[in-house]
């Protein structure tokens, strides 16, 4: 999937201060309010922060999100950080009726002490988004088990093998190597949705197998995307989400839910950039099968582009050394357009965003969220895959900085 740069949103550009046009300064929604909450293992309250030197963290769809947290070492406070309790940010903002919400939770893993000149010493926390519990364990099943061999919709395999090696299931009576169930984590009921995934994948780490599966789907133009979200004090659930992390807002959508469109004539666009690079494009690809010379089967899936222009046909060979079965030519035909749509041509939009009242980070729109970039006679549909936040010091004042890729 084709990532399109950091789209920056908020006051601070890495540090850098970026005025406000004041076209738009009218509608200036302010700066909004942090609020840190410590819970311990047992997802008990035990402390709670109004002010911090520092406090960054990120949303990533289908990975690990993480957070930086820096506060004074002499904090009565640092005692209650302890393995794994839970840590979350809260958000509002009143000017744009921005109530409290939960913007981010994880596990607290490790921590750093800063010591400096002056007994100025800090202490840093560092977390890790509840995802992690997937990278923590391995599918612990024989080769061609039904632990580690599946053929099922999308959603089935991926909440079978949660369920099997870190659910309830995750068990030595149940075909598993080792028990291992972690307590408080459950599973949406399965939906049975998704294109078909068929693969053995016996001692794989869990995180890595889910991300694959996910993007087989998005391959398939059958997106499934997951997550381990907090339903309660220590309690989990593991979830799936059919098209996308969060909510369709494009321009148009199909669900009739009010469309966020950024374009320098909402005052949320400066400094935007249209691209048409077309210096790694690929055109034609090979994917090659098993076997030597005339016994190795050969799928090519070439681009439209090719034609043009006269030299526009770019080859590249993908080995694919796995494929097998009956269905062979279907796993080469995937593997090759996969690999075409990696070296695809497109005209690319960049742009720093502006925070407005109309289109507000937390109530008007959120990471996963399918968004509409306008510019020029141009449209783009965008979905937002990574959003990266940093509160500045006693929490005044927030650099947004957004992650865009194809919806």
């Amino acid at each position: 999937m084709p990532i399109y740069g950091e789209f920056l949103y908020g006051v601070e550009l890495y540090g850098e201060s970026r005025p406000a046009a004041s076209s738009i300064a009218s509608s200036s929604p302010g700066q909004s309010i942090y609020q840190v909450r410590l819970k311990n293992q047992a997802g008990q309250l035990v402390a709670i922060f109004d002010n911090w030197i520092s406090l960054t963290y990120v949303h990533d769809i289908n990975k690990r999100g993480n957070a930086r947290f820096e506060i004074d070492a002499n904090d009565d406070r640092v005692d209650l950080f302890e393995l794994d309790g839970q840590f979350e940010v809260w958000r509002r903002n009143p000017i744009v009726n921005l109530d409290w919400y939960l913007e981010w939770e994880g596990f607290y893993r490790t921590n750093n002490d800063l010591y400096q000149q002056n007994d100025n010493n800090n202490f840093v926390a560092y977390m890790l988004g509840y995802l992690d519990l997937a990278r923590r364990a391995h599918v612990m099943y024989s080769e061609g088990s039904a632990g580690a061999t599946k053929s099922d919709t999308v959603e089935t395999v991926m909440k079978e093998f949660v369920i099997e090696n870190i659910g309830s299931s995750a068990l030595a009576s149940n075909g598993r190597e080792y028990n291992n169930v972690m307590p408080g984590l459950g599973v949406q009921a399965d939906g049975a949705d998704g294109p078909t995934w068929d693969d053995t994948v016996s001692g794989e780490n869990l995180l890595q197998v889910l991300q694959d599966i996910s993007l087989f789907s998005t391959q398939q133009n059958d997106t499934i995307d997951f997550d381990i979200v907090g339903v309660g004090d220590a309690l989990f659930q593991f979830n799936t989400y059919s098209g996308q992390r969060g909510t369709d807002r494009t321009e148009g959508n199909a669900d009739g839910t009010l469309p966020v469109i950024f374009g320098l004539q909402f005052g949320n666009m400066i400094m935007p950039i249209l691209s048409n690079d077309r210096t790694n494009e690929i055109t034609a690809v090979y994917a090659l099968g098993r076997g030597t010379d005339d016994a190795k089967q050969i799928v090519l899936v070439q681009s439209a582009n090719r034609a043009d222009s006269p030299w526009n046909r770019i080859e590249k060979i993908v080995n694919v050394g796995s494929a097998s079965g009956d269905d062979q030519t279907d796993q080469l035909t995937s593997a090759a357009r996969s690999e075409l749509e990696n070296g695809k041509f497109d005209t690319r939009i960049s742009f720093d965003v502006m925070q407005v009242s109309s289109t507000y980070y937390g109530k008007d729109y959120w990471w996963g969220d399918l968004v509409s970039v306008r510019f020029k006679d141009l449209t783009f549909d965008k979905k937002i895959i990574e959003v990266r936040v940093t509160v500045s010091q006693n929490a005044e004042g927030e650099s947004i900085a957004l992650t865009f890729a194809d919806k």
